[in-house]
């Protein structure tokens, strides 16, 4: 079945609204969802397993000049992550170098559409987390030169546990 890349940010936003969350979020998650789909990954599959899991604020574990850590604790990483980033994107303007760490984060791949944005708005991103696959964990690696419109996706098979997602900008 095919769908247009609109569908899927309405059908994404009208859940997450059905599900309590505030304008942005729930806009942020539809938009983060469609890009997903749009670059052939699976965006459905993971925000489906996100409306099953609950939806706290991100709690701000740690901050030093160059580093914030977050806990997002366990919480769907669609509905929590993306404040972190923002943060995260705002300190990066008056540093040269940034480094968030989202301890808890699951499903770190749904945050790739925000830290894309980030990119286009003229930092350079390098991201590492782990993830469960079907086939095991998977080390992932993003970077993207600022400015740029697609990232660099890297993956493979790992041994380690999904916990965290590390972000230098």
């Amino acid at each position: 079945m095919n769908v247009s890349h609109n569908e899927v940010v309405t059908l994404c936003q009208k859940v997450y609204e059905g599900l309590g969350l505030d304008v942005g979020a729930y806009e942020d998650a539809g938009e983060l969802v469609g890009w997903l789909s749009l670059h052939g990954l699976d965006g459905l599959s993971l925000f489906e397993a996100s409306t099953q899991q609950t939806v706290t604020q991100p709690s701000l574990v740690y901050e030093s000049e160059t580093v914030l850590i977050f806990d997002l604790q366990q919480s769907s990483s669609l509905a929590t992550g993306v404040l972190a980033l923002d943060f995260g994107y705002a300190k990066s303007k008056s540093t040269q170098l940034t480094t968030i760490h989202l301890q808890q984060c699951t499903q770190p791949l749904l945050l790739a559409g925000a830290l894309v944005r980030c990119a286009k708005r003229g930092i350079h991103v390098f991201a590492h987390w782990h993830d469960e696959t079907p086939n095991g964990v998977s080390e992932c690696v993003m970077t993207m030169e600022a400015g740029q419109s697609y990232p660099t996706l890297h993956q493979r098979n790992g041994d380690s546990h999904p916990s965290a997602m590390t972000i230098i900008w």
